[in-house]
């Protein structure tokens, strides 16, 4: 099978799946970031007039988000003038620790007690602090530390308003996003379960690059949508949205390469080698951060390398199956191209302007979109083919075993029969041959030309095929002949069929300008004691009994004409 060489990198790939829900399973159950859940709480824009001093400077900030190029940070501010007994502020930052005071009262403590079973707290972490109407016009001080190996912090959005807003604020501002990420998901789940269980190993090539396809999709969807971490918002475990985002972000890669393994003519070795070193690369930053060695936001750019390769890669190979190999399948050098082109403006983004510590894939997500339509229009243009294939197969396969003329089995599915009926003959309790033979088609022929031959031919074949539906299976054997096999039937049958069937021919005789004129005889077995030499008696019975009646008929018409 042609894709077993790529079995290896995929056990590899699922391992390093299961690898990564493990950590994520355990690190939501051990990281305790003693940062409180905000179900069923929200805020409102609260981000002017804030200062803040740092080891380097002191300045005003403007806007958020901020970049605080430090480990520790000190905002300062005003609480607004009005205020209610369950107002919050929602903070997210990047930084997971977090001191809040009020006139030098300290009122919260987050992420200060830390406890962690391997690497160090990244990206976007929420602190809910709560504040009263007593507090209105005080000043607040917001110091902010982190624990990891990054040298910088960020501020990302302060919010503030009452417990009662923060569910809808949370839904508004992210609803689009998770109903986007989760469609994807479920389109991701489908490819995955069609390709698990709906296909066969016939088409195996299907089945795979289906797999494949599932995947990259739903991996891709996990980091392509950051928005879905709002959803850790409402537990106490939001590292897991980040080390859900991050691992997926190193491993969506390999499924995609191989499927363009599976697909491309070319360029296969340099496809699995790419694969290969992106599981390396899983395997050894997830190493760095167990081992608390690396913050993944400072060895993302090995990621982005080898992501920036592969799609130069990708995209020379989808031009070079069109012009070398004949391909026509530009939807693929489409989808690859927009696919390369919306990663890099993000990679740009990354290192130019300001993102989290897990990276911006706003202009991803649109890659992603075309480079999976792509896909799936190559999947379903190839598995149209390959059903149109099928199909011309099976038409070729039923048309070497009917007769062109009569569009009954022929001669080579009368020989099947007979192998059939020999294998199954104890499984019946009786077995009849009919064997019918035309009369003066010859004269036919010969007066009113070969094409009256065939249409009386023809004429016969219908009678016998509507006379033995669903009773017998009709074969035309020879040019005029024709033999009817019939199982599980008694000569009161047989001869019950016979009278109908001379029934219909009379009738068609009637109105017909050629005469059909017909001798039959047929021999039945009630397979009492079935032997090997038992269809072969049987048919010499049923042929001589033919003739016989041919005789007679013969010399009734001699007798007649005399």
């Amino acid at each position: 099978m042609k894709h077993v060489k790529d079995r290896p990198i995929l056990i590899l790939l699922l391992l390093s799946v299961a690898i990564s829900v493990a950590v994520i399973i355990y690190s939501s159950f051990s990281f305790d970031l003693d940062i409180p859940s905000v179900l069923n709480q929200s805020a409102e824009s609260y981000e002017n007039n804030w200062v803040y001093d740092s080891q380097i400077q002191s300045a005003a900030i403007t806007s958020l988000p901020v970049i605080i190029e430090t480990k520790e940070a000190v905002l300062t501010n005003t609480l607004p003038d009005e205020l209610s007994d369950d107002s919050i502020l929602l903070i997210e930052t990047s930084y997971p620790s977090l001191v809040a005071a009020i006139d030098g009262n300290v009122i919260y403590e987050g992420g200060l007690h830390t406890s962690l079973p391997f690497g160090s707290v990244f990206g976007t972490t929420s602190h809910m602090i709560p504040v009263s109407s007593s507090d209105a016009g005080k000043s607040i001080t917001l110091s902010f530390t982190s624990n990891g190996a990054s040298s910088f912090g960020s501020v990302d959005s302060i919010l503030s308003g009452s417990k009662s807003a923060v569910l809808l604020h949370v839904l508004r501002t992210s609803l689009t996003d998770i109903l986007l990420c989760l469609s994807t998901l479920i389109l991701g789940a489908i490819c995955l379960l069609h390709a698990l269980f709906l296909t066969t190993g016939k088409k195996e090539s299907g089945n795979i690059n289906l797999l494949y396809l599932g995947m990259f999709i739903i991996l891709s969807s996990l980091f392509a949508y950051p928005q879905i971490r709002t959803l850790f918002l409402f537990t106490s475990s939001s590292v897991s949205a980040y080390l859900i985002t991050y691992l997926s972000f190193l491993l969506a890669p390999i499924p995609l390469l191989l499927f363009f393994k599976s697909v491309f003519q070319g360029g296969k070795k340099i496809l699995e080698f790419l694969a290969l070193l992106f599981l390396y690369n899983f395997i050894s930053q997830l190493l760095l951060f167990v081992l608390n060695k690396a913050d993944p936001v400072n060895t993302m750019i090995l990621t982005h390398i080898l992501l920036v390769i592969s799609y130069v890669v990708i995209v020379t190979l989808a031009v070079i199956e069109i012009f070398r190999y004949n391909s026509r399948n530009f939807e693929l050098l489409i989808g690859c191209c927009s696919g390369a082109a919306f990663t890099f403006v993000d990679i740009a983004r990354y290192y130019t302007s300001y993102t989290d510590q897990i990276g911006s894939s706003y202009f991803f997500r649109f890659g992603l979109w075309f480079l999976t339509a792509a896909m799936l229009i190559y999947l379903i243009r190839e598995r149209a083919a390959v059903m149109n294939a099928l199909s011309e197969i099976e038409m070729y396969q039923h048309l070497a075993y009917v007769d062109g003329i009569t569009k009954l089995s022929n001669r080579a599915a009368y020989d099947k029969e007979l192998l059939s009926l020999q294998k199954n003959l104890r499984s019946y309790t009786s077995v009849a041959f009919i064997v019918f033979d035309l009369n003066n088609l010859k004269v036919t022929n010969d007066t009113y030309g070969h094409s009256a031959g065939d249409e009386l031919i023809v004429l016969f074949a219908d009678c016998l095929s509507e006379t033995f539906r669903d009773i017998g299976k009709c074969f035309r054997t020879g040019g005029d002949e024709f033999v009817i096999t019939m199982v599980d039937k008694s000569d009161t049958d047989v001869e019950l069929i016979l009278r109908q069937l001379k029934n219909a021919v009379d009738l068609i005789n009637m109105s017909s300008t050629y005469a059909i004129d017909y001798a039959c005889g047929y021999a039945l077995d009630k397979l009492d004691h079935p032997r090997p030499e038992t269809l072969y008696r049987l048919l010499k019975q049923a042929d001589f009994n033919m003739y016989a009646q041919k005789r007679v008929t013969h010399s009734i018409r001699v007798n007649a004409e005399s």
